[in-house]
């Protein structure tokens, strides 16, 4: 999975996070995303792109808040899991991608990343302190104490826009296959503009009906913009008696 590639608008953050374009830029005026120097200003005529690492951390920022916390905070402590010591933690939790992803805060800072809740009951017993179930301080600042957050729901939502197989399905009575070909053209393009990653792999298979496409997780993720009015699949499909279509 390609955390960093800058290949999705504001459209496909209000999609995967459910947050609304205003939500979006009124927290982008304000910092609160965390946003670099070109995603803020991103030039006129130009759209602000984001990154699978966004759209994680703009849906750990709304998870935190919903806890209670202050915006400002929620996005401090969200961007914090980007970076040294935490960043290897995080990007093997949005790797996993199981749904739980607990966020121990002490003290006003993140302390460590988990994603099972033994992990996080070892962390309470190392601590000998007992960490709320949710925000518990301020709701402007977080006082000398510990609470545990899980944002791992609202994270994997998000993610499972960014990272699910795709399925388009063309009648066979489409003869001149326009349909389907205009999809792979634009896919193809998508392709290129990519560097040509090589795990992003399509495959074709057929039956008495349809022309079948899948696209698996890195190809849907270099195209969502393509994609997004055709199936996601909720699981890795059968591939068997399909063919990988080569660009």
């Amino acid at each position: 999975m390609n955390f960093d590639q800058t290949i999705y608008d504001n459209a496909d953050v209000t999609a995967a996070t459910g947050i609304s374009a205003a939500t979006i830029q009124t927290w982008a005026n304000r910092g609160i995303l965390m946003l670099t120097k070109q995603q803020q200003n991103p030039g006129p005529g130009q759209k602000r792109l984001y990154s699978i690492l966004d759209i994680a951390r703009i849906a750990a920022t709304q998870s935190l808040i919903s806890y209670g916390m202050n915006a400002s905070v929620a996005g401090r402590l969200a961007a914090s899991l980007e970076h040294e010591p935490h960043d290897g933690e995080w990007r093997e939790a949005l790797q996993e991608n199981t749904g739980r992803i607990y966020i121990l805060v002490v003290d006003g800072g993140v302390s460590a990343i988990r994603s099972d809740a033994l992990a996080a009951d070892h962390v309470r017993n190392v601590l000998s302190e007992d960490c709320q179930g949710g925000f518990t301080g301020s709701a402007t600042n977080l006082r000398s104490e510990v609470a545990m957050f899980n944002v791992g729901p609202a994270v994997s939502d998000a993610l499972r826009f960014a990272t699910a197989w795709h399925k388009a399905e063309f009648s066979v009575l489409d003869v001149p296959g326009a349909f389907a070909t205009g999809l792979m053209n634009s896919f193809a393009k998508a392709f290129r503009s990519a560097g040509c990653p090589k795990d992003a792999e399509v495959f074709h298979g057929q039956d008495s009906e349809h022309h079948i496409y899948y696209f698996c997780p890195a190809a849907s993720a270099i195209a969502p913009k393509e994609l997004r009015k055709y199936t996601a699949c909720p699981a890795p499909p059968s591939l068997a008696g399909c063919r990988k279509v080569m660009f």
